[in-house]
């Protein structure tokens, strides 16, 4: 069963085992993260609206609202909000949850899929000996 508040439904609270929160990050120190998120929603009446995926956030100091991704609905069916939330957090994450929002209160849809992965930021680090091998 989806919880609404207001215009806001909870989609799912993210587990536990999910949230990276690394050892060395201490209460109420700064700390960036990525996460990648999708949700499968499938319509099951035509709503003409805005939808948003929200990831909210409670770390050590406040409560967050991320937007991930927004869609224009216009018909029933099957639609895919997905993104990469950027966090920026004071202290380990404590609770992490995905909502979708939007202007109506009565949205009638089923959850396909839910996908929440910590993002691997990648630096691409090279060489000079490298750069002049490959002729850059």
């Amino acid at each position: 069963m989806i919880k609404r508040v207001s215009n806001t439904y909870l989609i799912s609270n993210v587990p536990d085992h999910i949230i990276d929160n690394p050892h060395f990050v201490k209460a109420g120190q700064s700390y960036l993260s990525h996460y990648n998120v999708a949700v499968w929603l499938n319509m099951t009446q035509a709503h003409e609206m805005p939808m948003r995926l929200v990831l909210k956030i409670q770390d050590d100091v406040k409560e967050q609202t991320i937007k991930v991704d927004e869609v224009q609905m216009t018909r029933i069916g099957q639609t895919l909000l997905s993104g990469v939330a950027v966090i920026k957090s004071k202290g380990p994450i404590r609770q992490m949850q995905l909502h979708v929002k939007t202007e109506n209160n009565h949205l009638s849809f089923q959850i396909d899929e839910i996908f929440v992965q910590r993002h691997e930021q990648k630096q691409q680090l090279t060489s000079a000996s490298e750069r002049r091998n490959s002729g850059r």
